[in-house]
């Protein structure tokens, strides 16, 4: 897996754990994680090893958890990773990071349909900290 890459974001409709592994599931085949299991115990204050369902429950409970997870595809065909930034306003943002090349606007428009929410594509960029720095960069671009 080379670089550099091309992210596309989306703002989901929801903050929502059924919703995060949704897209997990629709946009790869396969995702593994870029995180120790352990690591939740200390900065969200979860049992250790918690499992990816419970994490994800807890930043949906949690409105004023700010955490974002990384997961790197486990093959090579389409986007080679994934971003879910739960934001401490309480949004969720949604992204793919695909090599720079792959048809970033095919990426984009499913992303869109996904989250029936309009989007945009930076390059080697991290999620936005917020649905307002979101909606600004989106405008910007």
């Amino acid at each position: 897996m080379s670089g550099p890459f091309n992210d596309t974001y989306v703002l989901a409709p929801e903050r929502s754990a059924a919703l995060a592994l949704s897209f997990l599931e629709q946009f790869g085949c396969g995702w593994e994680p870029l995180w120790d299991p352990n690591d939740f115990s200390v900065v969200l204050g979860m049992a250790a090893g918690s499992s990816l369902a419970d994490v994800l429950l807890h930043l949906e409970t949690d409105a004023a958890s700010e955490h974002t997870l990384y997961f790197k595809a486990k093959s090579d065909d389409g986007p080679r990773f994934a971003i879910l930034a739960f934001c401490e306003d309480g949004s969720l943002i949604l992204g793919l990071s695909s090599i720079e090349g792959d048809d970033q606007t095919a990426v984009l428009a499913r992303l869109e349909e996904f989250a029936s929410s309009s989007g945009y594509v930076g390059w080697e960029e991290a999620p936005a900290s917020s649905q307002q720095e979101f909606k600004l960069r989106r405008e910007s671009t």
